[in-house]
């Protein structure tokens, strides 16, 4: 229902229209959520960046709950800066995937229970698969920017930052009493 009334630059007939003229891909019509299938890859096939939407989903459905207990709500603010990106981007990114996410000025929450596992099985997803180990590394890299940019310290150890040689087996974390 969100994908037919969604859009205000769309009217909601010819979405309709689009629903009824989906169909799965020969041979999969008996495999279950097929319908669901296409309609994802649909919304997902139209968006302008998809690369941007898949960090997005990546870092709002593998981090986000490891973050919280609630997997289903984020803050826009808080996707903003932890992808290191202007304030607003977030809401923008994600304003082509209205009927299946819904983004006010201030959160970001999944519409559907199902999107997580369409987007985690590579046979039902293809293109748009979301590999959760590779998020996961992703997001410690952007840890680590963050880290970078501010000084870190615990119970009295400052940990200083320096370039690596790739060559060396060195760790980039270097502790220092204080």
């Amino acid at each position: 229902m969100k994908y037919v009334g969604g859009d205000l630059y769309q009217l909601p007939h010819r979405r309709l229209d689009v629903i009824r003229r989906l169909r799965p891909p020969k041979g999969k019509k008996d495999m279950p959520y097929a319908e669901l299938n296409s309609l994802y890859h649909h919304v997902l096939t139209n968006v302008d960046d998809i690369e941007l939407v898949k960090e997005v989903l990546g870092v709002l459905l593998v981090v986000n709950p490891i973050l919280q207990s609630s997997a289903a709500i984020c803050l826009t603010d808080a996707m903003d800066d932890f992808l290191c990106w202007q304030p607003g981007e977030t809401k923008a990114c994600l304003s082509q995937l209205a009927s299946i996410i819904e983004c006010d000025a201030n959160y970001i929450s999944v519409l559907h229970a199902s999107l997580s596992d369409f987007l985690f099985d590579p046979s039902r997803s293809h293109q748009f698969y979301l590999c959760q180990e590779s998020i996961l590394g992703d997001s410690v890299a952007l840890g680590l920017r963050h880290m970078r940019q501010q000084e870190l310290s615990f119970d009295g150890i400052i940990f200083t930052f320096s370039e690596v040689d790739s060559s060396s087996a060195e760790s980039d974390l270097q502790p220092g009493l204080i």
